[in-house]
This record gives C-alpha cells, sequence and structure tokens, in this order.
C-alpha cells in the first residue's frame, strides 16, 4: 500500500497546530493534542478524509491523523523536517512539541 498523504501537505498544519496550540497552553503540544487539531482543521480534515478513502477505509480518521502526527515525529527524528529547527521536542514519548525560543522571537 503506498503514500495516503502528502507529507508537504500535512506538515505545515501539523506546524501550524504547534504555533497555536503552544501560544495557547504555553507548553508542548501533544501528540494526541495535534491529532485534535488535524481533525477540527478545514484542511487537515479533508487530507485525513483522502487519506482513508485511498484504500484505508478500515482505518478510523483518528488513528489516521495519528499516524500523520507520527510521520511528523519520525522526519524530526531523522532531521529530514524542513520546519524542524523551529521547534524543540520532549524526550517522552509520545512527543510534545513547542516553537524555540529563537522561533518565537523572529515572529515578532
Amino acid at each position: 500500500m503506498g503514500a495516503r498523504f502528502s507529507h508537504d501537505d500535512v506538515f505545515p498544519i501539523i506546524a501550524e497546530g504547534i504555533d497555536a496550540l503552544a501560544k495557547e497552553t504555553n507548553s508542548f503540544v501533544t501528540h494526541e493534542s495535534l491529532v485534535q487539531y488535524l481533525l477540527r482543521h478545514p484542511q487537515g480534515s479533508t487530507h485525513i478524509d483522502t487519506a482513508c478513502e485511498a484504500g484505508a477505509k478500515q482505518l478510523s480518521r483518528e488513528w489516521m491523523a495519528g499516524n500523520m502526527v507520527a510521520w511528523f515525529s519520525k522526519r524530526y527524528t531523522e532531521e529530514s523536517l524542513p520546519c524542524a529547527a523551529r521547534y524543540e521536542r520532549t524526550s517522552d514519548t509520545p512527543y510534545g512539541y513547542r516553537p524555540r525560543k529563537s522561533a518565537i522571537d523572529e515572529k515578532h
């Protein structure tokens, strides 16, 4: 079974979620929080539905969103995530993310 979603389409939404949720909570954003963000996000929800329709109908939308966040984490670990330098990650698993202080300062 091939790729069910485009990392280039989904990862910016996850990054947006980290930025928005970290700003709200002033802490690390959990895997589960990112899953819920993707499920609520209009484009994220569309990507989830498309992925489920692409041969994974037996999988739940929640599972697919979790898979997307897990791929984000994998790419972060491999240092192949273009936006990785903007974030720091907890050492706990499942991982939590927040913008690095330098990334926050750059936005202001």
